[in-house]
């Protein structure tokens, strides 16, 4: 062995035990783990939430200009899906539709809606 293959093997040593242990320590802990199940239980609530209120609007045969997006939000009650689109500047959601959650939780009940919900740049949402 050169003088040279020396210091390559022990860096080589060395990085193989840095990552070892980087890996060993990097185990998330318990309160991890159960954030992170909560943030996927309400990830496919929303996703479900979706579904079921697009197929209700859908079927209440909406005017296709007046939406694009929809925006879906958890309350006390159930939840709340708000579809609608941009306005020209694309700084506010302005809302055509609202499905709510009923009792039945697979229903929603479709209403009529001309308001803007909120600003986009409070969100920080990217836009097309």
């Amino acid at each position: 062995m050169n003088r040279r293959g020396l210091p390559c093997i022990l860096a080589a040593v060395g990085l193989l035990f840095t990552v070892a242990g980087a890996a060993a320590s990097s185990k998330p802990s318990e309160a991890e783990l159960a954030a992170i199940t909560a943030r996927g239980v309400l990830l496919a609530e929303y996703d479900t939430a979706a579904w079921q209120a697009t197929d209700a609007v859908k079927a209440a045969h909406p005017v296709d200009r007046r939406m694009g997006r929809y925006i879906a939000r958890k309350t006390e009650a159930g939840w709340i899906v708000d579809f609608g689109r941009l306005n020209e500047a694309g700084g506010t959601f302005l809302v055509a539709y609202e499905a709510v959650q009923t009792a039945s939780l697979s229903k929603y009940e479709v209403k009529g809606r001309k308001r803007a919900l909120f600003w986009v740049a409070c969100w920080n949402i990217k836009t097309p």
